[in-house]
């Protein structure tokens, strides 16, 4: 069959739908195969274009001019380079099927010669294996030209938003038109009083949008301030690059906006109200939940009774406030005087020092003590070389020093590992004790739940009364009663001795024992309680071992160094 009579079809084609590429491709394509088919006479039926890469199968306007091939309304291609019609193995395989069964008869390209022939079509074969080498290896070169950027710090991608990509510098640079946007909108976010939907309607009414001019929705907002290229570093390949562009926020900036994103990201119970003590006390009769209800303006705490029938005896239920009352004695019932815990620091800090002292003291003499070993071993060793020792005489002397200079070793490693600030655990509690006043005078009731939780347990309600469990040394501080005034008295005039009394015992034993409600007893002589610096050493020491029971120091003799256990 002669190319006089084969109708033929013009396929055109360009790899991308982006204006900015390619722009007369297309245009010159058409141009060029026109003139072509009408210098060689040829009868073309139909022109399709195509704006699809041709590296991976399923081009629908490809797929559709070989079905109208296959059944018969033309016998051949028109197109400007083999590479247009394929750049992969099936669809280049598909071409040669057709060639081979006589569906197709001819192919014609201005840019390439091709004979319906064996040598011709392994012609064809070898340029559609090309092509496919081209494509393979372009996204190899771009894949290695991306990790090389990335390494640089360059961000290998296109410019987000707020940001333009410099043609000459290859680079990120803040875009003046919408860097102002973008910055306003991580403030605003940050702050906890904007959603997505309002940064993004925000973004909108500045006439912001997005990539290829797309409207900006809440997705897109949540995604740009998730970004961490705003703060100078992105992720390539799930790794945190450090980037070398100009920053438009700080990190603390973006960290406060993760941190609002995070709590509005957890779910929440449907139907939950925010009570305040929701979920922290149990009923003492049948150890269920307490629950709160807001009844008449106010809000009452009772037993759930969801474990088993509970016969609790607070009713009415306890209102709220009395929780909040409860909690705030309790803070003051869990505080020290301001003038004990100041004294009792002061203490602290003589302690350490004296700590500090006999250690180093400690230290020098096993470092000379190592020396001294250091030096016998030497002198066996000369001795074995000058012949005045044997040497099975000196493997035992060796030994021997070996093992007393490990064990110093050992004991030196010791010394520098213990920490010297083991007196710190108190200073903090002494601390901790204080700031419990303040929050039962000044505090807000949730933080003075907060600080609840952390000195407290197990807190049960019973016949409306709220019982707890002190933590840790703060069981001693309650069971000794060494309390500050309640909070009706804590403005008392100067010089007015409290109603609790400090008593020493005659068991001997020392520490504080509580004997009925006002007086509290140790082991010594009667007197009323008196600031700090005003008590001996001993009676200091026996309030110190009182607080923090779990910090104690021993002297020890021999060498005049003390330990710290």
């Amino acid at each position: 069959m002669s190319h006089q009579s084969i109708k033929y079809i013009m396929y055109l084609r360009k790899s991308t739908d982006d204006k900015s590429r390619q722009v007369r491709s297309i245009a010159d394509q058409r141009s060029e195969l026109q003139e072509f088919a009408q210098r060689n006479n040829l009868v073309v039926i139909d022109v399709l274009l195509e704006k699809q890469s041709a590296k991976r199968p399923g081009r629908p306007v490809f797929n559709e001019m070989l079905r109208r091939i296959e059944v018969g309304e033309a016998h051949g291609i028109l197109s400007w380079h083999p590479d247009r019609l394929a750049r992969n193995s099936r669809d280049g395989g598909h071409i040669m099927d057709l060639l081979d069964i006589g569906v197709l008869h001819d192919l014609k390209f201005p840019t390439f010669t091709y004979e319906n022939s064996a040598s011709g079509k392994l012609m064809l074969a070898m340029m559609f294996s090309q092509s496919k080498y081209y494509v393979d290896n372009l996204s190899e070169n771009i894949r290695r030209g991306k990790r090389r950027k990335a390494a640089e710090g360059v961000w290998p991608g296109p410019a987000p938003l707020g940001y333009s990509n410099h043609p000459q510098r290859r680079c990120l640079v803040p875009d003046p038109k919408v860097t102002p946007h973008v910055t306003r909108a991580f403030e605003r976010f940050s702050t906890g009083n904007y959603t997505l939907e309002q940064i993004a309607s925000l973004l909108r009414k500045a006439g912001v949008k997005g990539t290829h001019g797309k409207v900006i929705s809440p997705s897109t907002a949540q995604r740009m301030l998730q970004n961490p290229i705003y703060y100078g570093s992105f992720r390539f390949k799930g790794e945190l690059m450090e980037g070398t562009h100009e920053p438009l926020i700080s990190k603390r900036l973006f960290d406060r906006c993760q941190s609002v994103m995070s709590k509005r990201s957890r779910p929440k119970s449907k139907g939950l109200k925010p009570f305040l003590y929701r979920g922290l006390i149990r009923c003492s009769v049948c150890g269920g939940m307490v629950t709160s209800e807001t009844s008449k303006g106010h809000v009452y705490l009772h037993c759930s009774k969801r474990k088993e029938p509970c016969k609790h005896e607070y009713r009415p239920a306890v209102r709220e406030e009395a929780i909040s009352q409860q909690i705030n004695e309790a803070l003051f019932r869990l505080s020290l005087p301001d003038d004990w815990v100041e004294g009792m620091l002061e203490m602290l800090t003589d302690e350490q020092s004296r700590l500090a002292e006999a250690a180093e003291r400690k230290r020098v003499e096993l470092d000379e003590e190592r020396q001294r070993l250091q030096d016998k071993l030497s002198r066996a060793e000369e001795g074995w070389l000058d012949g005045v020792i044997s040497k099975s005489r000196y493997r035992e002397i060796k030994s021997e020093l070996v093992a007393q200079r490990q064990s110093l070793d050992e004991e030196i490693a010791e010394l520098e590992r213990s920490d010297l600030n083991r007196l710190e655990p108190m200073a903090r509690f002494l601390k901790a004790s204080k700031r419990a006043k303040k929050l039962a005078s000044e505090g807000t009731p949730v933080e003075q739940l907060d600080f609840f939780k952390k000195v407290g347990s197990n807190p049960q309600l019973v016949t409306r009364q709220l019982l707890f469990t002190p933590r840790g040394p703060w069981q001693h501080v309650e069971k000794s009663r060494l309390l500050v005034s309640a909070p009706a008295d804590a403005h008392s005039s100067a010089g007015r001795k409290s109603r609790n009394s400090l008593r020493f015992s005659t068991s001997g034993e020392g520490g504080i024992r509580t004997h009925g409600e006002h007086e509290v007893h140790t082991g010594f002589r009667d007197r009323p309680v008196q600031p700090l610096r005003h008590l001996s050493c001993s009676d200091r020491g026996t309030i110190i071992n009182l607080v923090a029971p779990r910090v104690k120091t021993k002297r020890q003799g021999g060498r005049g160094g003390a330990t710290v256990r």
